[in-house]
């Protein structure tokens, strides 16, 4: 079993004002925690009042860091989090330019790239969440991510669940680490070989073993106002990109 992680951010990208979990901190700490695969999603996109907004190299953090990661013993895979038809996607082993897929219905020419489709946190409360578009288009995704971003009396996993059995869709438990102390929480075991198409094919498969735990109603407060800050300060970074 692999213990992994396929959506995470760090301050690489588009610096402080949505992960500020430096890259190589992120990677020792999952090294001590002994995961053996991570994804670093950058956002590759994201939407503003001013409308969609494209960042720089969403993959640099891939590139300049796979080889450290290798060296503490865990695969790096490719990827991003990126906006179609105005919500979020992610792609896990994607190397392209996500320029080219605005619509949800272009994710199909991925599918004979070997690159795995995932709806992230469907069912937030956010506008840039898929929710009903999930279901519109569920042949497109691959997979159904439970959320970390739950507590005990408030739990959006319920719905996506609720979906994942309806359609015959796999759930995987990642993190959507934006800070250091969201990691570890909410992860997936998959059974597969190291090497990515057997990680792909296991998660189409359904091997996967979640694990989660719950924040308490405190730390989620905490979270929403870091969340909040990340949304202002993209906006006024639409003028620096």
């Amino acid at each position: 079993m692999l213990k992994t992680d396929l959506h995470l951010h760090t301050n690489e990208v588009i610096r402080h004002f949505d992960s500020i979990i430096k890259p190589k901190v992120l990677i020792n700490k999952a090294a001590k925690l002994k995961f053996n695969v991570l994804c670093l999603t950058e956002h590759a996109a994201y939407n503003t009042i001013f409308g969609l907004k494209y960042t720089k190299n969403p993959l640099s953090t891939y590139y300049k860091y796979k080889d450290y990661a290798k060296s503490r013993g865990i695969k790096l895979i490719p990827g991003v989090e990126t906006i179609a038809d105005g919500k979020e996607v992610l792609l896990i082993n994607f190397t392209g330019e996500p320029k080219k897929y605005t619509k949800i219905e272009d994710l199909e020419k991925l599918k004979n790239e070997n690159t795995l489709i995932i709806a992230p946190h469907p069912f937030l409360p956010r506008n840039s969440c898929l929710k009903e578009k999930l279901i519109e288009n569920i042949k497109v995704f691959d997979a159904i991510e439970h959320t970390n971003i739950y507590i005990k009396q408030i739990n959006p996993n319920k719905k996506a669940e609720e979906v994942a059995r309806k359609y015959k869709k796999p759930l995987i438990a990642t993190s959507d680490a934006h800070f250091l102390t969201g990691f570890g929480r909410n992860y997936s075991l998959i059974e597969a070989n190291d090497d990515v198409d057997s990680i792909l094919e296991a998660v189409r498969k359904n091997r996967i073993k979640m694990v989660s735990e719950p924040w308490t109603a405190w730390q989620m407060t905490a979270i929403v106002g870091f969340g909040i800050y990340c949304e202002i300060s993209k906006e006024l970074l639409h003028l620096f990109y």
